[in-house]
């Protein structure tokens, strides 16, 4: 596969939607061989395109921008891996405490203690990311729904959704510390 080299710093060089298709595809690839998940695949694809859009005034060759994207590309794999092992399953978190005597009393206080941290760090979102990752996450949502409740396209709609996880993340990691 021939690799396409689009010079990012003159200005006669395509808009980023051009060029987010130009790499995207490649890219999401790449990221799905290391995250074995196409939606985060995406996410993080999209990450790292636009985080290269955003620094194009660093490259002085148009070589140096695929080596670079994929480089930032790994790197975003890896940290979601790693987020991913810190995460809670949701499915492990009760909407309200088990009336179920079976379960050990630890068990139920660890369990409402996550719950009580995970809905602290939701109230410390906007209200936009709040209502996307209830949408998304516990209601289901498809990206194309969002997207068209938004007025933005689905790419969009998955870089607020990603953003938002990453503010949860954020607000979690603040709670943890």
């Amino acid at each position: 596969m021939a690799a396409i080299v689009i010079d990012l710093r003159d200005d006669q060089a395509p808009d980023f939607d051009g060029w987010f298709r130009a790499h995207r595809e490649a890219l999401e690839a790449y990221c799905a061989r290391f995250l074995q998940d196409d939606a985060a695949a995406a996410d993080v694809a999209q990450e790292a395109l636009f985080r290269a859009w955003s620094h194009r005034e660093r490259f002085s060759e148009p070589g140096q921008v695929r080596p670079w994207l994929w480089r930032v590309a790994r790197n975003l794999c890896i940290d979601a891996i790693r987020v991913r092992r810190r995460m809670i399953p949701s499915d492990s978190l009760p909407d309200r405490p088990s009336t179920d005597r079976a379960v050990e009393p630890g068990l139920r206080l660890e369990l409402e203690d996550d719950c009580r941290t995970v809905r602290t760090a939701l109230e410390g979102l906007s209200a936009r990311h709040r209502d996307l990752l209830v949408r998304r996450e516990v209601e289901g949502a498809a990206y194309e729904d969002l997207a068209a409740e938004m007025g933005v396209s689905v790419e969009g709609a998955r870089a607020v959704v990603f953003r938002a996880r990453r503010c949860l993340q954020h607000q979690l990691d603040v709670l943890a510390s």
